[in-house]
């Protein structure tokens, strides 16, 4: 019988460790007070319960030379701010890349016809892997500066304010995604003069070593193949655009593009720029786990608008990169989105020619283009890993409206400062 009053004193020192039964009466009060914040920020991917058989070393990404899963990220796409007078720094967030190259997105230049518009591109230099495999790189939008014009009004050169445009970094290799063939490398690329034969136009192959060979890898036959490309360095410190001449199954002929000049001395660029380049098929439609989408597509387009609509829904304008891939004559010509929105764009091709004596006019005749739209999604019920890292645009308002709807009552007293915009009708 216990004694009826315990003593001061307990008979034994308790233990340093709770006893492994539990007791069988739980405490009325809870042990842990709930925190007063939410966790952290959700994760990229979705929960597992949408692809319940994906886990964390699940990939959907073959590397085509290895003959291996590719279990960690080699590509990364993001946005930033971009303008002409200074180079923006931009650097990924995963460590692990290797041989890579970069690609910045189309600058959407304002004007609604080619006739009161210019073509300018974003140029990279001082791409770099650091030794913990992390990429960091400069980016700067380059426009024509007329110097050369036959016209001296034909155009001045202004200021091109800052712009939201997308970069992407991508592991050189030769990738199966889903099904959809990505090739990524570079090459070597100079120029003698202004006409576009095989010397002014050399041939870059795709990588080599597919199946344990030392061919080249190729596409299927019968696969058409869009591409696009980015110069990687700054040797000429200009307005320079690659363009391709053709793109085949193994290879593709690609020339640097600079302004138009009077001076035939301009267009001889003997030492040469590295150009990188990404490959697929021109009709991919890739939707990732991840959830943002790679859509390509090949077009014929003039200095006319044409539509191009989306086969996804964005939720927030996406990003077009593209490149023009035939030549029907030598004026620099780039290809520029207008009326960007959430669920198609405009595009056109946006010709430099000022030095024609009847004033540098813009019209230029059907091309073949080859773009490919990167953006993140408004839903996916996609289970594809594209081990793929992406940043969603910030800043950007949302294609739908928040969902807080406006109250149905006033407020119970009114605000001590008048509205900044007065009423159209006079109060009583």
């Amino acid at each position: 019988m216990p004694s009826e009053e315990p003593s001061a004193d307990p008979t034994e020192e308790p233990t340093a460790s709770p006893s492994l039964n539990p007791t069988p009466i739980p405490t009325v009060v809870p042990s842990i007070v709930p925190s007063t914040a939410p966790s952290g920020a959700p994760t990229s991917n979705p929960t597992k319960d949408r692809c319940p058989g994906n886990t964390n070393t699940s990939t959907d990404v073959f590397n085509m030379v290895s003959q291996e899963p590719v279990a960690s990220t080699w590509m990364e796409v993001g946005f930033t701010s971009i303008g002409d007078q200074e180079w923006t720094s931009v650097s990924t967030s995963t460590a692990g890349f290797g041989s890579v190259s970069v690609f910045a997105s189309l600058p959407a230049i304002p004007g609604a016809t080619a006739n009161v518009s210019f073509p300018a591109s974003a140029r990279v230099q001082n791409v770099i892997v650091a030794a913990n495999h992390v990429v960091t790189f400069e980016a700067r939008l380059y426009q024509p500066n007329g110097t050369s014009c036959l016209q001296e009004a034909w155009r001045i050169p202004e200021e091109i304010e800052p712009l939201s445009l997308s970069w992407m970094v991508v592991e050189h290799g030769a990738f199966n995604v889903s099904g959809n063939m990505i090739m990524v490398g570079s090459g070597n690329v100079t120029k003698e003069d202004d006409s576009y034969d095989n010397v002014n136009y050399p041939r870059v192959d795709y990588p080599r070593g597919c199946a344990g060979s030392t061919a080249i890898c190729a596409y299927p036959d019968g696969t058409a193949v869009g591409i696009i490309l980015q110069i990687q360095t700054l040797v000429y410190d200009r307005l320079l655009i690659p363009r391709a001449r053709t793109v085949k199954l193994r290879f593709f002929r690609v020339g640097l593009q600079n302004t138009d000049s009077a001076d035939p001395s301009y267009y001889n660029l003997p030492l040469p720029e590295l150009v990188g380049f990404m490959s697929f098929p021109s009709a991919m439609s890739l939707d990732c786990v991840e959830r943002f989408t790679l859509e390509a597509s090949q077009m014929v387009l003039t200095d006319q608008k044409t539509n191009l609509a989306f086969g996804y829904e964005y939720d927030i304008r996406p990003a077009v990169y593209g490149t023009v891939g035939t030549i029907t004559g030598n004026n620099m010509v780039q290809l520029r989105p207008v009326d960007l929105a959430v669920s198609s764009t405009n595009l056109l091709l946006q010709e430099d020619q000022c030095t024609v004596e009847s004033g540098g006019d813009t019209l230029h005749g059907p091309e073949t283009v080859y773009t490919l739209v990167v953006g993140n999604q408004r839903d996916t019920s996609s289970c594809v890993v594209c081990q793929a890292v992406f940043h969603q645009q910030t800043g950007m308002p949302t294609s739908l409206p928040t969902t807080v709807p406006p109250s149905a009552i006033p407020s119970s007293s009114p605000s001590n400062v008048p509205s900044g915009i007065p009423s159209s009708v006079p109060s009583n």
